[in-house]
């Protein structure tokens, strides 16, 4: 059986679907203007209603990011199954828009501008590393570096590798091994080449 119900505003009566639902204790759980009136009244009054949806964010921007964040929160599942739904659903649509977002960037003015800058700032970082001077001045800040950080921080190093060293007793003894095993391996290689002279 149909249900109908009578606009408070425009009086006519309709079925309830053509109502939109109503969280509010109404009896019947249904908005007391019809869909229609609802959407006339809107239209008329649009540029209003935004602004007045604007400031209200404006005022309350705190209290939106909070209620945004826990209800992402208690829904998350929720939405990214919501998200992923709407996603296959318009897979071939998504691509398009994406790729022509992504094209439009990528050849705008202000992109081009930063890409050839970066090429640029590259161009001179490589030449400036290629000269023997610049790779000499570059080991001696390292090296400063690794100086001035070591004095600093000789505890902290000394503490963390005694750690290590406890933790990977097993490793560091093997590593000596196959070090010596190599030293003794060089040593008779070349005693081997002496002895042919």
């Amino acid at each position: 059986m149909i249900e109908f119900k009578t606009c408070s505003n425009c009086l006519e009566c309709k079925p309830l679907e053509a109502f939109w639902l109503d969280n509010s204790n109404a009896r019947d759980g249904r908005q007391p203007w019809c869909i229609a009136c609802h959407e006339a009244y809107y239209l008329e009054h649009r540029e209003h209603l935004l602004e007045v949806g604007r400031q209200w964010q404006a005022e309350n921007a705190e209290r939106m990011k909070e209620w945004n964040r826990s209800y992402y929160v208690e829904n998350a599942e929720k939405i990214r199954r919501s998200e992923s739904a709407r996603y296959y659903a318009n897979r071939e649509e998504v691509i398009a828009r994406r790729s022509a977002a992504r094209a439009e960037h990528y050849n705008s003015p202000e992109a081009k501008a930063k890409r050839e800058e970066e090429d640029r700032k590259r161009e001179a970082s490589a030449a400036l590393k290629s000269t023997p001077e610049a790779q000499e001045k570059r080991r001696q800040e390292l090296n400063a570096y690794n100086r001035d950080y070591h004095a600093a921080n000789r505890e902290a190093i000394r503490a963390k590798k005694k750690l290590y060293n406890e933790a990977n007793k097993e490793k560091i003894a093997e590593r000596r091994r196959l070090a010596r095993l190599a030293k003794i391996a060089a040593e008779k290689g070349t005693e081997g080449t002496d002895g042919g002279n």
